[in-house]
């Protein structure tokens, strides 16, 4: 059985370029490695589950020794969105990578890669950062 239904997470343990705090940071591909999403136009690959891995002390990793686990953009994910207000959100609204918050969805189109589309309740106030259920397009 698998945790989070229909796709199996995948431990990312080399090539992570950047640190995670949590879950829900929408990643990309560059040559360098694997890094949160920062422009419109990137291209989402995976979405984490958990925060990157920790040393001893509990900090986070450093870039080049970090773990961490994503999942395929498949199916149902939970991403960290941006503030959108109450009564603009609606099922089936599109989400698009946002330029505001490494890693993050938000409501505005404009030069920007779709993600997927909102799966959540009708009319409720999103706060940034709030992790929000998204059918992947």
């Amino acid at each position: 059985m698998v945790a989070y239904g229909s796709n199996d997470p995948i431990n990312i343990d080399s090539l992570v370029t950047d640190t995670y705090d949590g879950a829900g940071y929408l990643v990309k591909y560059s040559g360098s490695g694997l890094l949160k999403t920062s422009a419109k136009a990137d291209t989402p690959i995976a979405v984490t589950i958990d925060e990157s891995s920790r040393d001893a002390d509990g900090s986070l990793d450093a870039v080049g020794s970090a773990t961490v686990s994503v999942l395929p953009l498949t199916g149902i994910i939970y991403v960290k969105c941006e503030a959108i207000v109450a009564g603009s959100v609606t099922v089936g609204m599109s989400l698009y990578v946002s330029d505001t918050n490494g890693g993050y969805v938000d409501d505005d189109s404009s030069t920007a890669t779709l993600v997927g589309y909102y799966m959540g309740k009708d009319g409720v106030a999103i706060t940034s950062g709030q992790l929000v259920p998204v059918a992947v397009a």
